[in-house]
């Protein structure tokens, strides 16, 4: 499939996904900073449900860690109108450590910086087109 026209920085949208691999209550913080941050930055989120959206925004994410560290890792891939995949954001977001389900080691501050960088990456992304 062909990528769809290019839209203007000024009138992008984005839709974010139900993020795969992530607690339903670390979902919902992660959507929430991301929200946060993109209005700081300018980007227009709107909603996945019944909403037109120029880029379909696809995350997943995964935990991992020990009492002395922990570390979200995160992929982040931008679909356009047609379905075809535009760019690729990934990282890893270092935490503190835990005991046990290293999904507790992404607290807010933890979720804060994966918002912004994701963000920031799309921003820029969306400039460079």
């Amino acid at each position: 499939m062909a990528p769809a026209p290019a839209v203007p920085a000024a009138q992008a949208t984005f839709a974010f996904e139900p993020f795969t691999g992530a607690p339903g209550n670390i979902a919902d913080d992660l959507s929430r900073a991301i929200g946060t941050k993109a209005r700081v930055e300018g980007l227009t989120l709107v909603r996945r449900v019944g909403a037109d959206a120029s880029y379909r925004v696809k995350g997943y994410l995964s935990a991992t860690g020990d009492p002395s560290a922990s570390a979200i890792f995160y992929v982040f891939d931008i679909f356009d109108a047609n379905g075809v995949r535009m760019n690729r954001i990934t990282g890893t977001e270092a935490a503190p450590g835990v005991n046990g389900d290293p999904w507790e080691s992404a607290d807010s501050d933890t979720l804060d910086r994966i918002a912004a960088r994701a963000v920031l990456a799309i921003k820029a992304w969306l400039h460079s087109r």
